[in-house]
């Protein structure tokens, strides 16, 4: 039994030498708020699970009204509020700042933008992404959106120093100003 708990203490000894992650400390709690230094460390690694999420929103101009026209550089300062619900955030909301490109490609346009995530308990998650958009009819304003995003740190509570991300994909009309996608990745933190 003593071998298997020194082969336990030297795997987390290397763990700690190889990892550029901060260490925290194991062993005896009540040592540690006595402030015994002798304690081991092993690092702190970040926890990644998968991420799923379904949202639907508002679409809202930069003048916050849902006709959305094109500038003459073709771009349009949008902002998606909304509702989001899915995996480590429960039944949230969602705030997001896009600019659609209209002109970047043929029969196309180009959508980047960043946002802020809050879960059911008040910790916000940022995230950002980059995609496309199609426009598929029936209507004159029904667009097919994907692309990929990103968790960025600068999130509050347990998002503080979330990472990660994956794709969505989506769809919106954007003459009546609604729209909805779904996230499917993982998050980190």
């Amino acid at each position: 039994m003593k071998r298997f708990g020194l082969l336990l203490a030297c795997l987390a000894l290397s763990m700690a030498a190889c990892s550029d992650e901060t260490p925290v400390a194991v062993g005896d709690l009540d040592a540690i708020d006595a402030g015994d230094s002798s304690l081991e460390l092993i690092p702190k690694f970040p926890k990644t699970v998968p991420f799923h999420a379904h949202e639907e929103n508002t679409i809202l101009c930069g003048d916050l009204t849902p006709d959305c026209i094109p500038g003459p550089d073709g771009i349009v300062h949008v902002i998606f509020p909304g509702v989001i619900e899915g995996d480590h955030i429960g039944n949230g909301t969602i705030l997001t700042n896009s600019q659609v490109n209209f002109g970047c490609l043929p029969d196309s346009l180009c959508q980047t933008g960043q946002g802020v995530i809050t879960a059911a308990n008040g910790d916000e998650l940022r995230w950002e992404f980059a995609g496309r958009g199609d426009f598929v009819g029936p209507g004159p304003g029904d667009v097919a959106f994907t692309g990929e995003f990103w968790f960025l740190p600068g999130g509050t509570g347990r998002f503080e120093n979330a990472s990660g991300g994956g794709t969505y994909d989506g769809t919106a009309d954007t003459i009546a100003g609604f729209g909805q996608f779904d996230l499917d990745g993982v998050i980190s933190r």
